[in-house]
């Protein structure tokens, strides 16, 4: 890829997002390839005008039905199950001050060999961001670990987790 952006005027950073972004959707890099196409815009902006629209996310990955949502019904420890490719996943919850919280999402688009991307919604700029990570992957389910490093403060809400499963 670095051939191709050889003379563009874009930084370090955005080859970065963008070699990133490739992995995630394969050929994305593709409709980056130089900086003529970005016009004036700063890479961000081009970025967010050229990402999916909500209902263009709902059917990310192919046809309809990929999407969906769930809910924790009791504690930030509860299991949920949604059998979707991609979605968003509420906690019951804020999390408490420097603490972890994990729970098995049950899945059957979801194999051992899965890729699982997670993001976090739900904080203030004010606050340590909590990290998401998956781990104890196997067909059908994985378990996903969230932890608050703000050494002061609760989140302040419950989270929500956006995840998209991809399967080699």
């Amino acid at each position: 890829m670095s051939e191709i952006f050889e003379n563009s005027a874009l930084s370090v950073a955005d080859l970065e997002a963008i070699r990133l972004l490739n992995k995630a959707v394969p050929g994305f890099g593709a409709l980056v390839s130089t900086r003529t196409e970005l016009g004036d815009l700063p890479f961000g902006e081009w970025l967010n005008a050229h990402l999916p629209t909500r209902s263009e996310k709902e059917n990310f990955g192919g046809g309809s039905g990929t999407y969906g949502t769930v809910a924790q019904a009791t504690s930030n420890s509860t299991g949920v199950t949604i059998n979707k490719t991609n979605g968003v996943i509420s906690m019951f919850a804020a999390v408490a001050a420097i603490s972890s919280e994990e729970f098995t999402v049950t899945n059957s688009e979801v194999s051992a060999t899965s890729l699982i991307w997670l993001t976090v919604e739900g904080t203030t700029a004010a606050q340590v961001a909590p990290s998401v990570s998956v781990h104890t992957l196997s067909s059908g389910s994985f378990k996903i670990c969230v932890t608050n490093h703000d050494g002061t403060n609760a989140t302040s809400t419950a989270l929500k987790i956006h995840f998209k499963i991809e399967n080699p």
